[in-house]
């Protein structure tokens, strides 16, 4: 085997883990916009009520994956109405209770669907008041949230692109 053959062999299995992160990411989303779906009609308080989109951040945006390394973020995009006071802690806290407020919310509906799939390959592996890291169908994510001031229109959750957000 020729070093250009070798090359483009590891080259396509990059690729191919990539492609993965990209369609379970998807997968992901769309099972949580639906538990969203399921309660949002009585539950009109729900800490995901305000998060319109998501990305993928680090190595997988850049598509430097490393099999079974997870150094990719998957952030969910939260819609702050008014900007916030420069230096104001009451500003500050009230972000990092709403950010705890949405792992807990996310971290509650993953274990739910676990548990409807009655699958292993779904679980959550670390979970605090600022972080989120879970296992979804063999491939690890980092949970972030993050607040911006103005919707990004190729974010949200309703622009698609072949089907995928």
């Amino acid at each position: 085997m020729t070093y250009q053959v070798l090359l483009e062999e590891r080259f396509k299995e990059r690729t191919a883990s990539s492609e993965l992160y990209y369609k379970h990411d998807n997968d992901l989303v769309n099972s949580l916009l639906d538990k969203h779906k399921d309660t949002s009609f009585y539950d009109k308080k729900n800490p995901f009520s305000r998060v319109y989109g998501a990305i993928l951040s680090g190595c997988v945006q850049k598509q430097l994956i490393i099999p079974n390394v997870s150094c990719g973020y998957l952030v969910f995009l939260h819609h702050l109405k008014k900007h916030l006071t420069c230096g104001n802690c009451d500003d500050i806290y009230s972000l990092q209770k709403k950010s705890s407020n949405i792992f807990k919310w996310i971290k509650q509906n993953i274990d739910k669907i676990r548990k409807e799939l009655c699958t292993d390959k779904i679980k959550i592996l670390k979970h605090s008041k600022s972080s989120l890291k879970i296992k979804w169908k063999g491939l690890e994510y980092h949970i972030a949230v993050a607040w911006t001031f103005s919707k990004r229109q190729y974010c949200e959750f309703h622009y698609t692109q072949n089907n995928v957000h």
